[in-house]
């Protein structure tokens, strides 16, 4: 019972809650970059709620390099399961700028990896370019030449 009110304390916040969408929808591992530049918040405040939802075991983080990737965790009981079915039905429009900012920063990815870092050039033109706001703490359209 503990394990199952640590979850539901995880999944209560909204950014913890826009990154377990994106990454049931997504159904692949997302680095640490990718999840910061989808969610538009701070790569400190990402990496804090990152270690949340994997203290409840939501998530599993591995290492590709220098980059860090996280992937929601194997299920390890039925109510865990059902917690994770439930934000998949909940709707697209909810995390639709979310989700259109991963599919960009995905089609960044080369052979399938993460090759773009934090405060990338090349991302805040593509943001730029599409019209949609760069992350808070990342530079601005004017200062990026786009």
């Amino acid at each position: 019972m503990k394990a199952l009110i640590e979850q539901f304390k995880a999944v209560s916040d909204t950014t913890r809650l826009k990154i377990l969408w994106l990454l049931c929808r997504s159904r692949q591992a997302l680095c640490v970059c990718e999840i910061v530049d989808a969610v538009g918040a701070r790569h400190c405040n990402i990496s804090r709620h990152l270690k949340i939802l994997r203290l409840a075991n939501l998530v599993q983080e591995s290492r590709q390099g220098k980059w860090n990737y996280y992937a929601l965790a194997p299920s390890q009981d039925p109510s865990q399961e059902r917690l994770l079915q439930s934000i998949t039905v909940l709707p697209d429009d909810q995390f639709r700028t979310e989700w259109d900012k991963l599919r960009l920063r995905m089609s960044l990815r080369q052979d399938g990896k993460c090759i773009e870092g934090l405060e990338s050039p090349r991302w805040t033109a593509e943001v730029c370019a599409l019209k949609l706001v760069p992350r808070k703490s990342g530079a601005s359209c004017q200062n990026s030449g786009a």
